[in-house]
């Protein structure tokens, strides 16, 4: 799982392409999501499974000329 919710306001973002140590975002779903994209990470559709990135392999995917899905947020 690449977000896992640890409280009310508490998400953990893992990265679903290499073993980065996981980093815990603070405050609603949405304030959470606002924070961890402001920080590089990035979140798209695979078929229908929802996948994460941190910001090292985002750069490195975007490198390769591979695109992701526009979060609203």
């Amino acid at each position: 799982m690449s977000m896992r919710k640890l409280s009310d306001n508490s998400f953990e973002y893992s990265c679903d392409s290499c073993n980065r140590k996981p980093e815990i975002y603070f405050g609603d779903f949405h304030s959470a999501m606002k924070e961890a994209k402001a920080d590089g990470w990035r979140a798209y559709k695979e078929g229908s499974t929802w996948c994460h990135r941190c910001p090292e392999c985002t750069k490195e995917r975007t490198v390769l000329g591979k695109s992701f899905t526009k979060i609203k947020g």
